[in-house]
């Protein structure tokens, strides 16, 4: 795949849909050989994938289906906390620019308990870009609410922003939108559609 590209990712299976993304995104080992993204070794053969670099290294931001936000800071305050980490000069400009390219403007002061999955999902995906990946994996629960809006925002990450996005969310918007659609099949692509 090519920088500035969306692929999505289907398959008859959620299990190795999802699978392909942990390995992508460096937390699963793999059986054999090794996986590179913009020249950094992101997943290894054997027990090393565990160890391998922090994701700010490997330069591969990755967003669960269901992310882990902390519940005593706001919108902000989460997408706020990678933001310092990552040394960025000015944080509050920082912050408010990832909130307006993930669609949160509005909602930024509000608590992570006051948002519906696929916001809380759109915050992860703030927080994952503030360390700006060369790569973005993004796991997708269909039965959210919201997806049309998350599809968008992927779609627009991708196409104005530049980013390179795999994802497991299979959306008429966001299939228009990808470049590639992968499927799989037992494990193995079986096809890709461009």
């Amino acid at each position: 795949m090519t920088s500035g590209t969306l692929v999505a990712v289907q398959g008859r299976s959620a299990n190795e849909v999802h699978t392909l993304l942990l390995t992508l995104a460096g937390r699963v080992a793999l059986a054999g050989g090794s996986l590179e993204i913009a020249g950094s070794p992101v997943s290894r053969r054997g027990t090393d994938a565990v160890r391998s670099p922090e994701p700010w290294r490997r330069r591969v931001g990755f967003v669960d289906a269901r992310p882990v936000l902390f519940g005593h800071l706001s919108v902000a305050g989460n997408i706020g906390l990678p933001v310092r980490w990552s040394g960025k000069r000015h944080p509050r400009e920082e912050i408010g620019k990832l909130c307006r390219s993930v669609g949160l403007d509005a909602v930024k002061d509000c608590w992570p308990a006051e948002l519906d999955p696929a916001e809380q999902q759109r915050v992860a995906i703030a927080m994952a870009l503030a360390y700006d990946p060369d790569l973005l994996v993004v796991a997708a629960d269909p039965g959210s609410a919201g997806l049309d809006q998350l599809s968008r925002t992927l779609v627009d990450l991708v196409r104005l922003e530049g980013r390179t996005i795999v994802t497991s969310l299979a959306t008429p918007i966001v299939q228009a939108g990808a470049d590639q659609v992968l499927t799989l099949l037992d494990g193995r692509p079986i096809g890709t559609n461009a």
